[in-house]
Parts: C-alpha cells; sequence; structure tokens
C-alpha cells in the first residue's frame, strides 16, 4: 500500500497530535490515578495497624481473607494489597493482639515493590513526552485506598489501557518503535512517506555508517534511537532522552508488568494467565510474520552476533556479503529485533541484535 507496512497516516503530523493527546494521554491518566493509590499506603507508613482496624474500611483491606493461623484464601483482600501495592504489616501479631485484646503497635510498612519502580518509570518517561510536546498534564483522582471495588477497577482500568497502548496492538506504537535502528533503505521500504519532520520530532539520528562501502544514496546508513544502544531496557528507572525512545521503554515496562507480575493479580483468577497469555501468542504471531522477509533464520534466536570483516559479515545462524546482509537484516529491525551492541573498528564491525521486546 502507499503508505507502507501500517495504514496509517505517519506522514502526517495531525496523527501524531491525535496520539499524543488520546493515547499517550490516557496511558498517564491511568498511570497517575494507580500510582495516587500507592501514595496513599506510603501515607499510611508509621501507623498502627491495631487502630486503624477499628475502621470498618481498614479492617475490610488489612485483615479481609486473613485466616487465624496468618495464612489467606484465594482471594484474599489483604494479601493483594500486599502483594500489589506493598502494604505490608506484622499479620501474625495484629491476629494475636485481637486474640488477647491487647493494644499494641504495630506499624504498617510500605514496600517499593517491582510494580511500583516500573510504573514510576512509565510515568517518568510519560511526563518527559508530554512536556516536550507542552501537553498539560490533568489532574488525576484516585479512589480511596478502602474502597476495594474501585481499587481493583483502577487496577484492570491501567491493565486494559497500556495493553491498547502496546505495539503489537497499537499501529502508531508500532512505527515509533520500529524506528529504533535499521538501514535508510528499509525505512523507506517500510514506510514511504517517511519525512525529515517526523523523524525529527522522534529523534531518529545516524547511528552506524560504514564508511568503506559504496552507497552514494547513504541507503546502508542506519538510522535510529542512539541512546538505547547498550541500553537493556528491562533496567529499572530509565528515562528516554527522546520522544521515541521514551515510547520505545514505556512499551518494553508495560511488557515486564504484564508478564511478571501483572497476569497474577487482574481480577484474581487464574484466567488472568489466559489474558496474558493472549498477548504473548500475539506477539509471536507478529514474529511469524517476518520469516518471510528474510533469509535470516532467526527462529528461537532472542540474541545473536554477527562480525563483519570488510564485506564478508559471519553470524551463527548467517554468513553472507555485507550487502545482502543489510538488505536482509533490514525489515527484521523493523519488526522483531534491535541492534543491541556494536563495535567498530574500521574493517573490522562486531554487532549484536536483540529481541524487542523479549518476551
Amino acid at each position: 500500500m502507499e503508505e507502507g507496512i501500517l495504514d496509517i497516516k505517519y506522514y502526517d503530523m495531525n496523527t501524531w497530535n491525535e496520539y499524543f493527546n488520546q493515547d499517550v494521554l490516557k496511558l498517564y491518566e491511568a498511570t497517575v490515578k494507580l500510582l495516587k493509590i500507592y501514595e496513599q499506603v506510603r501515607n499510611l507508613s508509621g501507623k498502627n495497624v491495631i487502630e486503624l482496624i477499628k475502621d470498618e474500611g481498614y479492617n475490610a483491606i488489612l485483615l479481609g481473607g486473613v485466616r487465624e493461623d496468618g495464612s489467606f484464601t484465594e482471594l484474599s483482600a489483604s494479601k493483594f494489597y500486599r502483594d500489589v501495592f506493598g502494604l505490608n504489616f506484622d499479620v501474625n501479631a495484629v491476629i494475636s493482639a485481637i486474640k488477647v485484646g491487647e493494644s499494641i503497635n504495630v506499624p504498617v510498612h510500605f514496600s517499593e515493590n517491582d510494580i511500583y519502580k516500573t510504573l514510576l518509570n512509565i510515568y517518568s518517561n510519560l511526563d518527559f513526552i508530554l512536556s516536550a510536546k507542552g501537553i498539560s498534564k490533568p489532574n488525576v483522582s484516585p479512589p480511596s485506598l478502602t474502597d476495594y471495588r474501585n481499587v481493583l477497577e483502577t487496577l484492570n482500568e491501567f491493565v486494559e489501557t497500556s495493553s491498547s497502548f502496546l505495539s503489537i496492538y497499537n499501529p502508531k506504537t508500532f512505527f515509533v518503535t520500529s524506528l529504533r535502528g535499521t538501514t535508510l533503505k528499509a525505512l523507506r521500504l517500510a514506510y514511504p512517506k517517511l519525512n525529515e519532520e517526523i523523524m525529527k520530532m522522534f529523534g531518529l539520528s545516524k547511528i552506524l555508517e560504514i564508511s568503506y562501502l559504496p552507497d552514494p544514496k547513504k541507503e546502508y546508513t542506519i538510522w535510529g534511537y542512539a541512546n538505547t544502544i547498550k541500553l537493556n531496557l528491562l533496567d529499572d528507572q530509565l528515562v528516554g532522552t527522546s520522544i521515541g525512545s521514551a515510547i520505545m521503554i514505556i512499551n518494553c515496562k508495560i511488557y515486564k508488568l504484564l508478564k511478571f507480575v501483572f497476569y497474577l493479580y487482574l481480577d484474581l483468577k487464574a484466567s488472568t494467565e489466559n489474558y496474558y497469555r493472549r498477548i504473548i501468542d500475539d506477539y509471536w504471531r507478529l514474529v511469524s510474520n517476518i520469516k518471510t522477509l528474510s533469509k535470516i533464520d532467526i527462529r528461537g534466536e532472542g540474541y545473536f552476533t554477527c562480525s563483519i570483516n570488510k564485506f564478508n559479515v559471519d553470524c551463527r545462524i548467517y554468513r553472507n556479503n555485507l550487502v545482502n546482509f543489510l538488505n536482509d537484516i533490514g525489515l527484521i529491525l523493523i519488526y522483531v529485533y534491535r541492534i543491541k551492541d556494536f563495535y567498530n573498528n574500521g574493517d573490522m564491525i562486531s554487532i549484536s541484535f536483540d529481541r524487542y521486546p523479549d518476551l
């Protein structure tokens, strides 16, 4: 099609104004709303559980689903708040105090768990994008911490919003993340109408230009988000230095949450594992689509390195001349791989690739 591999007007600034003011802003609101629940837990730090449970609302979330032996029922509200929101306290001490009618001090502790840290990182990148675009950030009101039903609804709202933002479902997010690093030739094949205004807005720059390669049109110069090279995108607290790299990081962080944490807690039912499994299956369908794009057999390869000696390319899964290699790798880098690292020493270049995102 005229637009390339995506049926969106990626070359039109109106498309991206809509994306920032709708998709990005909606994710920002859902993220802030959830983070404000964590702040309510933080504000409880040091307070006495024995006093708090005199309130019916706090009693429900602190001791809901707690057995007499301190263990939890399957749908325990107390366990949910502990595991998801980091609301910790000595459960056995509280149970013992209740049994003997003793008034002791059992303080609440707020644990900055992986969910919270990842949400903070998503927020930081969303905040960077909105600030860069001059978009006003709305005031967001969270539910009361003790409103268990609305807290759970807020969590599910974030999961639904973040899932719809993912590159496997949102063609605009796919477009931005697909610019992470490939040859100019591949970019033009995929997006014939890609223009300098869009490239500049997302922060594309030259990553690698092979000086000895006859390339008068610079077709084999690699463009992308230079600041994401050498980064482990699943590390904590990464903030992009361009709008494009920030969206790359957000995309990875959402996958991380859905993969490692959220599928356990979405609605406290076993069916939530199937929710994440559906995302994985959709991702691998995308991966399978690239088999026809290249002679490079990447099945099962999460990471691989190639050595380039002048015009000869040697990889464990591929051997060919340099021009053929750059032609074959181009569209793969748009779909499911990224340049992880490279070392350029004149005629000798070592370049490594990993899946993006790596599920």
